[in-house]
């Protein structure tokens, strides 16, 4: 039975059967709701071979197994071979390139290879950090749905997730991969949360160095950027009180600063959040061109102009919920 991002199984303690000890769990497609629309586009131009992957688990895992099917298609065919990533999909491919050179080096010299990425969070997201204290609109509505689970039971579960782990800021002043900085925030923050295990966060600050040592050929990688009117960028203390720093120049997840990798051609897409980058249809095309020829002219490679002020927005304390979320709710959400 499919539990992630079902309501009805989320509704009934679902998140539980899904933690990360627990038995006989796979991830077995994707999601329709984000990427059906783009699939189906693709596939009059490309032999679409899906990789659904278990988002819970360490990326070091993962991208064995993507290791492996995208060895077999170039085992298969002499045609190009071209990956399209969303979002955490993209990191999921560099720690691939890091652990398996070979597997770089052989795509590289495959004429008409790249790799496009929507949306990469190239440094981690500070909403992972609102998420774990359970500020972020996504454990809000676990925890409206759930009927046997409390949020800090929720948030007991989710915080045992190396794939969540390893979506923590990378880069800033502080080091969400060491204990100081979530004791700092316990005392903060004491109620309602529970701490990382430090040996998760151990594997997660290994993941983020095979990360920063992938390569990236600018000749190859492309990267697309959303637009949202608020981006949490950066954490800071005030008075003993946590707040949250947002910026609009950011997809609502991944800030531009830290997401775009320094040397790649950026494309944007205009007031198209993160959680839609992969279904906003007028964009389709230039997805499309950008894995054929690598360049388009169907969208723009100069950053959308901000509306109002653009940096240093105080995000309000938590984000508020008014409403018992359906499957669409969830899919934007995550």
């Amino acid at each position: 039975n499919r539990i992630w991002l079902d309501p009805v199984s989320l509704g009934f303690g679902g998140l539980k059967k899904i933690a990360i000890k627990a038995k006989n769990v796979e991830a077995e497609a994707l999601v329709g709701l984000a990427y059906h629309d783009l699939v189906n586009f693709l596939e009059d131009s490309h032999e679409v071979v899906r990789f659904p992957y278990d988002w819970r688990l360490s990326l070091q895992k993962e991208a064995e197994r993507l290791a492996a099917a995208v060895r077999e298609q170039l085992q298969r065919t002499t045609l190009p071979v071209r990956i399209l990533a969303h979002s955490m999909g993209g990191l999921l491919a560099r720690v691939m390139f890091a652990q398996d050179d070979a597997l770089w080096q052989q795509l590289r010299q495959r004429e008409g290879f790249r790799f496009v990425m929507l949306g990469t969070p190239n440094s981690g997201s500070h909403s992972i950090v609102r998420l774990l204290l359970g500020r972020e609109r996504t454990i809000k509505y676990l925890a409206l749905l759930d009927l046997k689970h409390n949020q800090e039971e929720l948030l007991a579960i989710l915080t045992r997730y190396p794939g969540v782990l390893e979506l923590l800021p990378s880069i800033g002043e502080r080091d969400y991969f060491k204990p100081p900085i979530w004791q700092e925030l316990k005392t903060a923050q004491t109620d309602g949360w529970t701490l990382p295990q430090e040996s998760d966060l151990n594997t997660a600050a290994k993941t983020w160095q095979l990360i920063k040592q992938s390569p990236l050929d600018p000749e190859r990688v492309f990267y697309i950027a959303g637009q949202a009117d608020l981006t949490t960028e950066q954490l800071r203390f005030n008075n003993g009180q946590i707040e949250f720093i947002g910026t609009a120049r950011g997809d609502g997840q991944v800030p531009w600063a830290g997401g775009i990798p320094a040397g790649l051609k950026v494309w944007y897409m205009r007031d198209v959040v993160h959680g839609d980058l992969a279904k906003h249809r007028p964009a389709f095309e230039a997805l499309q061109e950008l894995l054929e020829t690598g360049a388009t002219n169907r969208l723009p490679t100069t950053a959308p102009a901000t509306r109002g002020l653009a940096e240093g927005i105080v995000l309000p304390p938590e984000d508020e919920v008014e409403r018992f979320p359906n499957e669409r709710d969830l899919v934007a959400a995550a």
